[in-house]
Protein backbone atom coordinates (compact mmCIF):
# COMPACT_ATOMS: atom_id res chain seq x y z
CA UNK A 1 0.00 0.00 0.00
CA UNK A 2 2.79 1.99 1.21
CA UNK A 3 4.70 1.74 -2.53
CA UNK A 4 0.97 2.55 -4.50
CA UNK A 5 0.89 5.41 -2.39
CA UNK A 6 4.12 6.83 -3.33
CA UNK A 7 3.64 6.01 -6.63
CA UNK A 8 0.93 8.27 -6.84
CA UNK A 9 2.44 10.95 -5.61
CA UNK A 10 5.43 11.18 -8.06
CA UNK A 11 2.77 10.30 -10.38
CA UNK A 12 0.18 13.28 -9.48
CA UNK A 13 3.22 15.93 -7.69
CA UNK A 14 3.34 18.86 -10.24
CA UNK A 15 7.04 19.20 -8.63
CA UNK A 16 10.00 17.68 -10.52
CA UNK A 17 10.90 15.49 -8.15
CA UNK A 18 14.13 12.99 -8.06
CA UNK A 19 15.52 10.07 -5.94
CA UNK A 20 19.15 9.55 -7.30
CA UNK A 21 21.95 6.93 -6.21
CA UNK A 22 25.37 8.08 -5.28
CA UNK A 23 26.45 8.12 -9.24
CA UNK A 24 23.69 10.87 -9.81
CA UNK A 25 21.15 8.10 -12.02
CA UNK A 26 17.76 8.94 -11.53
CA UNK A 27 15.51 6.02 -9.88
CA UNK A 28 12.78 7.21 -9.36
CA UNK A 29 11.09 10.56 -10.46
CA UNK A 30 8.20 12.52 -10.87
CA UNK A 31 5.87 12.27 -13.75
CA UNK A 32 6.57 16.50 -14.21
CA UNK A 33 10.44 15.76 -14.46
CA UNK A 34 9.25 13.03 -17.22
CA UNK A 35 7.28 15.82 -19.03
CA UNK A 36 10.07 17.97 -18.96
CA UNK A 37 13.18 16.02 -20.14
CA UNK A 38 11.40 12.51 -21.58
CA UNK A 39 10.49 8.98 -20.48
CA UNK A 40 14.20 7.78 -20.96
CA UNK A 41 16.67 6.91 -18.14
CA UNK A 42 17.81 9.68 -17.44
CA UNK A 43 21.20 10.46 -14.48
CA UNK A 44 21.14 14.23 -12.67
CA UNK A 45 24.03 15.59 -14.99
CA UNK A 46 22.30 14.72 -18.59
CA UNK A 47 19.74 17.28 -17.31
CA UNK A 48 22.73 20.10 -17.46
CA UNK A 49 23.66 21.82 -20.33
CA UNK A 50 27.16 21.11 -21.58
CA UNK A 51 28.47 24.39 -20.23
CA UNK A 52 27.20 23.60 -16.76
CA UNK A 53 28.22 20.20 -16.49
CA UNK A 54 31.48 20.64 -14.24
CA UNK A 55 29.31 22.70 -12.15
CA UNK A 56 26.24 20.39 -11.27
CA UNK A 57 29.16 17.50 -11.01
CA UNK A 58 30.96 19.66 -8.38
CA UNK A 59 27.77 20.14 -6.50
CA UNK A 60 26.70 16.11 -6.71
CA UNK A 61 30.14 14.99 -5.96
CA UNK A 62 30.06 17.53 -2.48
CA UNK A 63 26.41 16.72 -1.69
CA UNK A 64 27.43 12.99 -1.34
CA UNK A 65 29.92 13.64 0.79
CA UNK A 66 28.52 16.11 3.02
CA UNK A 67 25.06 14.86 3.51
CA UNK A 68 23.87 18.67 4.29
CA UNK A 69 20.81 20.07 2.41
CA UNK A 70 22.34 22.32 -0.34
CA UNK A 71 21.05 24.10 -3.36
CA UNK A 72 22.67 24.71 -7.06
CA UNK A 73 21.42 27.37 -9.88
CA UNK A 74 22.28 25.25 -13.35
CA UNK A 75 21.61 26.04 -16.91
CA UNK A 76 19.49 23.01 -18.23
CA UNK A 77 20.15 21.13 -21.39
CA UNK A 78 16.99 23.02 -22.35
CA UNK A 79 18.69 26.44 -22.31
CA UNK A 80 16.45 27.37 -19.46
CA UNK A 81 18.05 27.97 -15.85
CA UNK A 82 17.10 25.03 -12.90
CA UNK A 83 17.53 25.27 -9.59
CA UNK A 84 18.39 21.82 -7.61
CA UNK A 85 17.54 21.87 -3.76
CA UNK A 86 18.87 18.48 -2.12
CA UNK A 87 20.13 16.07 0.40
CA UNK A 88 21.58 12.57 0.79
CA UNK A 89 19.46 10.66 2.57
CA UNK A 90 20.93 7.75 5.06
CA UNK A 91 20.85 5.26 2.90
CA UNK A 92 22.98 7.10 0.59
CA UNK A 93 20.61 8.03 -2.23
CA UNK A 94 19.77 11.55 -3.11
CA UNK A 95 16.60 13.35 -2.44
CA UNK A 96 15.71 16.37 -4.30
CA UNK A 97 13.30 18.40 -6.50
CA UNK A 98 14.19 20.88 -9.71
CA UNK A 99 12.93 24.36 -9.66
CA UNK A 100 12.52 26.45 -13.01
CA UNK A 101 14.20 30.04 -12.43
CA UNK A 102 12.47 32.84 -13.33
CA UNK A 103 14.09 35.69 -16.11
CA UNK A 104 13.36 38.28 -12.96
CA UNK A 105 15.19 35.89 -10.62
CA UNK A 106 18.53 35.93 -12.54
CA UNK A 107 18.31 39.48 -14.50
CA UNK A 108 16.99 42.83 -13.31
CA UNK A 109 14.07 44.28 -15.26
CA UNK A 110 12.07 47.15 -15.45
CA UNK A 111 14.33 49.46 -13.07
CA UNK A 112 14.78 51.82 -15.03
CA UNK A 113 18.26 50.83 -15.43
CA UNK A 114 18.68 50.37 -18.95
CA UNK A 115 18.14 46.84 -18.32
CA UNK A 116 15.75 44.81 -20.46
CA UNK A 117 12.45 44.18 -20.02
CA UNK A 118 11.33 40.74 -18.52
CA UNK A 119 10.44 39.73 -21.96
CA UNK A 120 14.30 39.44 -22.64
CA UNK A 121 15.26 38.93 -19.40
CA UNK A 122 15.19 35.00 -20.17
CA UNK A 123 17.41 35.52 -23.06
CA UNK A 124 19.96 38.14 -21.47
CA UNK A 125 20.32 35.58 -18.66
CA UNK A 126 21.05 32.82 -20.82
CA UNK A 127 24.08 35.04 -22.76
CA UNK A 128 25.35 36.29 -19.53
CA UNK A 129 25.75 32.68 -18.50
CA UNK A 130 27.38 31.80 -21.10
CA UNK A 131 29.79 34.68 -21.34
CA UNK A 132 30.25 33.29 -17.60
CA UNK A 133 31.00 29.71 -18.70
CA UNK A 134 33.24 30.75 -21.48
CA UNK A 135 35.25 33.10 -18.93
CA UNK A 136 35.39 30.21 -16.17
CA UNK A 137 36.41 27.71 -18.32
CA UNK A 138 39.10 29.99 -20.54
CA UNK A 139 40.33 31.88 -17.81
CA UNK A 140 42.89 30.39 -14.60
CA UNK A 141 40.20 32.31 -12.23
CA UNK A 142 37.77 30.75 -9.77
CA UNK A 143 34.17 32.13 -9.31
CA UNK A 144 32.86 31.54 -5.81
CA UNK A 145 30.37 32.85 -3.37
CA UNK A 146 29.67 32.49 0.21
CA UNK A 147 26.14 33.70 2.22
CA UNK A 148 26.14 35.24 5.16
CA UNK A 149 27.69 32.02 7.61
CA UNK A 150 30.58 32.19 5.37
CA UNK A 151 29.71 28.95 3.91
CA UNK A 152 29.94 28.17 -0.11
CA UNK A 153 26.95 28.12 -2.03
CA UNK A 154 29.08 28.22 -5.55
CA UNK A 155 32.81 26.89 -6.22
CA UNK A 156 33.82 26.69 -10.32
CA UNK A 157 36.51 27.71 -12.63
CA UNK A 158 39.33 27.04 -14.54
CA UNK A 159 41.74 28.00 -12.18
CA UNK A 160 40.97 25.42 -9.40
CA UNK A 161 43.04 22.79 -11.49
CA UNK A 162 46.10 25.14 -10.36
CA UNK A 163 45.16 24.12 -6.67
CA UNK A 164 44.36 20.73 -7.01
CA UNK A 165 40.84 21.03 -6.80
CA UNK A 166 37.03 19.95 -8.47
CA UNK A 167 34.52 22.34 -9.17
CA UNK A 168 31.73 22.89 -6.25
CA UNK A 169 34.84 20.60 -3.59
CA UNK A 170 34.36 23.29 -1.24
CA UNK A 171 30.42 23.62 -1.54
CA UNK A 172 29.13 23.79 2.31
CA UNK A 173 31.97 24.56 4.08
CA UNK A 174 33.17 27.70 5.64
CA UNK A 175 35.71 29.82 4.69
CA UNK A 176 36.65 31.49 7.51
CA UNK A 177 37.85 27.94 9.02
CA UNK A 178 39.34 27.06 5.79
CA UNK A 179 41.67 30.08 5.02
CA UNK A 180 43.25 32.91 7.24
CA UNK A 181 43.47 35.40 4.16
CA UNK A 182 40.78 37.24 3.19
CA UNK A 183 38.91 37.71 6.36
CA UNK A 184 38.97 41.56 6.65
CA UNK A 185 38.03 42.12 2.92
CA UNK A 186 35.08 39.45 3.11
CA UNK A 187 33.77 41.12 6.24
CA UNK A 188 33.97 44.38 4.94
CA UNK A 189 31.85 43.17 1.55
CA UNK A 190 29.35 41.98 3.61
CA UNK A 191 28.52 45.94 4.79
CA UNK A 192 28.35 46.57 0.91
CA UNK A 193 32.11 47.72 0.56
CA UNK A 194 33.88 45.74 -2.63
CA UNK A 195 37.78 45.05 -2.21
CA UNK A 196 40.33 43.28 -3.31
CA UNK A 197 44.11 41.28 -1.43
CA UNK A 198 46.41 39.41 -3.32
CA UNK A 199 47.42 36.29 -1.22
CA UNK A 200 48.99 32.44 -1.69
CA UNK A 201 46.82 29.63 -0.95
CA UNK A 202 47.35 26.17 -2.49
CA UNK A 203 50.77 27.58 -3.51
CA UNK A 204 49.14 29.94 -6.22
CA UNK A 205 49.34 32.99 -6.25
CA UNK A 206 45.58 34.91 -6.41
CA UNK A 207 44.78 38.15 -6.85
CA UNK A 208 41.03 38.52 -5.31
CA UNK A 209 37.92 40.74 -5.84
CA UNK A 210 35.55 40.48 -3.09
CA UNK A 211 31.95 41.92 -4.07
CA UNK A 212 29.12 42.56 -2.64
CA UNK A 213 25.23 41.04 -3.87
CA UNK A 214 22.56 42.43 -2.55
CA UNK A 215 18.93 41.90 -2.73
CA UNK A 216 15.67 43.59 -4.10
CA UNK A 217 16.26 45.24 -0.32
CA UNK A 218 19.62 46.60 -1.08
CA UNK A 219 21.00 44.03 1.56
CA UNK A 220 24.19 42.13 1.18
CA UNK A 221 23.03 38.49 1.33
CA UNK A 222 26.29 37.13 -0.54
CA UNK A 223 29.61 38.28 -0.77
CA UNK A 224 30.79 37.19 -4.66
CA UNK A 225 34.49 36.39 -5.19
CA UNK A 226 36.78 36.36 -7.94
CA UNK A 227 40.59 34.85 -7.78
CA UNK A 228 42.37 34.86 -10.58
CA UNK A 229 45.70 32.86 -10.97
CA UNK A 230 48.72 35.24 -11.29
CA UNK A 231 51.20 32.99 -10.37
CA UNK A 232 52.84 33.17 -14.01
CA UNK A 233 53.06 37.06 -13.76
CA UNK A 234 54.71 36.38 -10.11
CA UNK A 235 56.93 34.10 -11.56
CA UNK A 236 58.10 36.64 -13.92
CA UNK A 237 57.95 39.15 -12.01
CA UNK A 238 60.66 37.68 -9.81
CA UNK A 239 62.88 36.77 -12.59
CA UNK A 240 62.60 40.33 -13.94
CA UNK A 241 63.85 41.47 -10.32
CA UNK A 242 66.99 38.57 -10.48
CA UNK A 243 67.67 39.96 -14.06
CA UNK A 244 67.71 43.76 -12.99
CA UNK A 245 69.98 42.74 -9.79
CA UNK A 246 72.59 40.82 -12.35
CA UNK A 247 72.74 43.71 -14.67
CA UNK A 248 72.90 46.11 -11.16
CA UNK A 249 75.91 43.42 -10.19
CA UNK A 250 77.70 43.62 -13.33
CA UNK A 251 77.55 47.40 -13.74
CA UNK A 252 79.35 47.49 -10.46
CA UNK A 253 81.65 45.17 -11.25
CA UNK A 254 82.41 47.03 -14.84
CA UNK A 255 82.90 50.51 -12.99
CA UNK A 256 85.28 48.45 -10.52
CA UNK A 257 87.21 47.61 -13.30
CA UNK A 258 87.15 51.09 -15.18
CA UNK A 259 88.62 53.11 -11.76
CA UNK A 260 90.38 50.23 -9.98
CA UNK A 261 91.47 51.54 -6.63
CA UNK A 262 95.66 50.23 -5.95
CA UNK A 263 97.55 50.69 -3.22
CA UNK A 264 100.79 51.23 -4.69
CA UNK A 265 102.60 51.99 -1.30
CA UNK A 266 102.10 51.19 2.10
CA UNK A 267 99.25 53.97 2.82
CA UNK A 268 99.32 55.38 -0.77
CA UNK A 269 96.22 54.76 -2.68
CA UNK A 270 96.03 55.14 -6.46
CA UNK A 271 92.80 55.71 -8.75
CA UNK A 272 94.17 55.97 -12.15
CA UNK A 273 91.02 57.10 -14.46
CA UNK A 274 91.14 56.63 -17.81
CA UNK A 275 87.97 57.95 -20.96
CA UNK A 276 85.56 60.32 -19.73
CA UNK A 277 84.79 61.03 -16.89
CA UNK A 278 80.68 61.75 -16.25
CA UNK A 279 79.40 63.00 -13.12
CA UNK A 280 77.91 59.40 -12.73
CA UNK A 281 81.10 58.28 -12.85
CA UNK A 282 82.60 60.73 -10.31
CA UNK A 283 79.93 59.96 -7.79
CA UNK A 284 80.93 56.30 -7.82
CA UNK A 285 84.53 57.04 -7.74
CA UNK A 286 83.97 59.22 -4.67
CA UNK A 287 81.66 56.80 -2.78
CA UNK A 288 84.35 53.67 -3.47
CA UNK A 289 87.50 55.74 -2.88
CA UNK A 290 86.45 57.04 0.14
CA UNK A 291 85.30 54.05 2.04
CA UNK A 292 88.82 52.30 0.58
CA UNK A 293 90.68 55.48 2.36
CA UNK A 294 88.44 54.90 5.42
CA UNK A 295 89.09 51.10 5.63
CA UNK A 296 93.01 51.03 4.72
CA UNK A 297 94.09 53.95 7.11
CA UNK A 298 95.61 55.88 3.71
CA UNK A 299 97.81 58.70 3.96
CA UNK A 300 97.42 59.90 0.65
CA UNK A 301 94.85 59.32 -2.33
CA UNK A 302 96.74 60.14 -5.83
CA UNK A 303 94.10 60.64 -8.24
CA UNK A 304 95.84 59.97 -12.10
CA UNK A 305 94.06 61.98 -15.16
CA UNK A 306 96.65 60.76 -17.69
CA UNK A 307 94.03 58.71 -19.92
CA UNK A 308 91.13 61.03 -19.04
CA UNK A 309 90.13 62.66 -22.59
CA UNK A 310 88.00 65.34 -21.65
CA UNK A 311 86.49 66.74 -17.92
CA UNK A 312 83.28 69.27 -17.88
CA UNK A 313 82.35 71.61 -15.00
CA UNK A 314 80.43 69.18 -13.06
CA UNK A 315 83.06 66.11 -13.51
CA UNK A 316 85.50 68.99 -12.03
CA UNK A 317 83.52 70.03 -8.69
CA UNK A 318 83.36 66.42 -8.01
CA UNK A 319 87.19 65.72 -7.93
CA UNK A 320 87.86 69.30 -5.77
CA UNK A 321 84.73 67.72 -3.52
CA UNK A 322 86.65 64.32 -3.57
CA UNK A 323 89.80 66.09 -2.30
CA UNK A 324 88.11 68.27 0.36
CA UNK A 325 86.40 64.89 1.63
CA UNK A 326 89.60 63.39 1.93
CA UNK A 327 90.97 65.96 4.02
CA UNK A 328 88.12 65.61 6.39
CA UNK A 329 89.85 61.98 6.67
CA UNK A 330 93.27 62.69 7.52
CA UNK A 331 94.72 62.19 4.65
CA UNK A 332 95.78 64.27 1.10
CA UNK A 333 94.92 63.87 -1.84
CA UNK A 334 96.90 64.30 -4.77
CA UNK A 335 96.06 64.80 -8.70
CA UNK A 336 98.77 63.53 -11.58
CA UNK A 337 99.02 63.19 -15.04
CA UNK A 338 96.92 66.42 -16.17
CA UNK A 339 96.83 66.59 -19.93
CA UNK A 340 96.99 70.17 -21.79
CA UNK A 341 93.76 69.88 -22.93
CA UNK A 342 92.53 68.80 -19.69
CA UNK A 343 94.79 71.80 -18.02
CA UNK A 344 92.58 74.30 -19.92
CA UNK A 345 89.79 72.99 -19.33
CA UNK A 346 90.14 73.50 -15.82
CA UNK A 347 91.22 77.23 -16.60
CA UNK A 348 88.59 78.17 -18.27
CA UNK A 349 85.76 77.14 -16.32
CA UNK A 350 87.40 78.66 -13.35
CA UNK A 351 88.11 75.63 -11.10
CA UNK A 352 91.08 76.75 -8.53
CA UNK A 353 93.84 74.44 -8.32
CA UNK A 354 96.13 76.43 -5.59
CA UNK A 355 95.15 74.39 -2.98
CA UNK A 356 95.74 70.78 -4.42
CA UNK A 357 98.88 68.87 -4.66
CA UNK A 358 99.71 68.48 -8.55
CA UNK A 359 102.43 66.26 -10.14
CA UNK A 360 103.48 65.94 -13.51
CA UNK A 361 102.81 62.27 -13.63
CA UNK A 362 102.34 59.15 -11.68
CA UNK A 363 105.89 58.72 -10.73
CA UNK A 364 106.44 62.22 -9.55
CA UNK A 365 103.14 61.92 -7.44
CA UNK A 366 104.53 58.81 -5.82
CA UNK A 367 107.75 60.13 -4.84
CA UNK A 368 106.24 63.02 -3.26
CA UNK A 369 104.21 60.54 -1.20
CA UNK A 370 107.28 58.48 -0.37
CA UNK A 371 108.95 61.79 0.65
CA UNK A 372 106.42 62.61 3.17
CA UNK A 373 106.00 59.23 4.72
CA UNK A 374 109.85 59.35 5.90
Amino acid sequence: MADVSIEAFFASCPEMLFVANAEGRITQRSAALSRRFGAAELTLTALAHAGALSGLAGFLDALVAGGQPAEHTFQASDGAALRCHAQRATDGALHGALHPVAAAETTPNSSGDGRPAASEGGMTARIERRLLRALMDNLDMVLWAIDRDGRFVYHDGKGLAAAGMKPGQLLGLNIFELYDGGGDEIRSAFTGAASTNSEQQHGVHWDNWYVPAKNERGDVDYVVGISLDVTAAKQAEEALKRQLETVSQQQRAIQELSTPLIEVWDKVLTAPLVGVIDSQRASSLIERLLDEVSRAGARFAILDLTGVEALDTSTASHLIQLLASIRLLGAEGVITGISPYVAQTMVSIGIDMSAVRTCANLRDGLRYCMAKLA
